[in-house]
């Protein structure tokens, strides 16, 4: 079955998330009874270096292979070369072989497994905005980078849910948590709201206004920012962590900022918005 080229960066796009998550499930999961600042610290080493050492260059290799591809259909497995089908089988049946004669410690797998499925997940982020953004070189317009913004925290969404729901039960979580509003606020502050925008685009002038582009950058930082605090905060409250008064405070201070970015872009909308009714 063949495919368009820049469809293979989706399929990767999926791979990588679904290994990513059961991979950081199996870490998660183990975690239970290792949750001390020293062990976060650790997963979060393990996910610098399998990132940067290996995962960042990966995306970026196979991106650009799939980019210099001559022909516009190609077969859908050609997302990886051989070479990275040999290690991503080799990885698979080794991983699983380990856990079969418990060859680790539950502290190793807890922290190991967290930081690398961590970073594979991440890869598979990468890809699906690599695929973004060279979809929107190919047509340069505001309504369709919102669309395409739109689909992808409506994707975010979705994974939100499905984490709040099997994270708590894995965790055996009754109890509310921030997690539970992750889907929420994808759906409406990203979905619907960018949905919103495009028609507006399509109505109005507003995609000419220089604040609105200024607009769309600012909030594609700042609301992420605050969805990954978020996260943070739900994934200790599962964990049931007593945080440090510090690193409370620092969490907090994070979610402070990010919402401060939020409002000062939700200004720049409203300013953009008048303009584009008026002229």
């Amino acid at each position: 079955m063949k495919v368009k080229k820049y469809n293979l960066l989706l399929i990767a796009s999926l791979v990588w998330l679904i290994a990513g998550f059961n991979v950081l499930k199996i870490g998660v999961t183990t975690y239970s009874g290792y949750t001390t600042i020293l062990n976060f610290g650790l997963s979060a080493v393990v996910f610098v270096l399998f990132w940067f050492m290996v995962f960042y260059k990966l995306t970026k290799k196979h991106t650009n292979r799939i980019c210099a591809y001559t022909e516009e259909k190609q077969f859908f497995l050609n997302f990886f070369d051989v070479k990275s089908f040999i290690t991503m089988i080799f990885m698979m049946s080794f991983g699983i072989t380990a856990r079969k004669i418990n060859l680790f410690p539950d502290r190793f797998i807890a922290v190991f497994y967290t930081g690398l499925g961590t970073a594979l997940f991440m890869a598979g982020l990468l890809f699906c905005l690599n695929y973004i953004k060279i979809k929107n070189k190919e047509g340069n317009n505001m309504a369709k980078k919102l669309m395409n913004s739109a689909i992808v925290y409506f994707s975010f969404a979705m994974a939100a849910g499905v984490f709040y729901r099997e994270f708590s039960k894995m965790m055996g979580y009754n109890g509310v948590t921030v997690l539970k509003a992750l889907h929420s606020h994808l759906l409406v502050l990203g979905m619907f709201l960018f949905i919103l925008l495009a028609f507006a685009c399509k109505l109005t002038n507003l995609a000419e206004q220089k604040l609105f582009k200024k607009f769309f950058v600012l909030y594609n930082i700042s609301f992420p920012f605050m969805v990954i605090m978020m996260l943070v905060r739900g994934v200790l409250q599962v964990f049931s962590t007593e945080v440090t008064k510090g690193m409370n405070g620092m969490i907090a201070g994070f979610a402070g900022i990010s919402h401060i970015l939020m409002l000062v872009s939700f200004i720049m909308l409203l300013v953009s918005l008048k303009k584009s009714l008026t002229e």
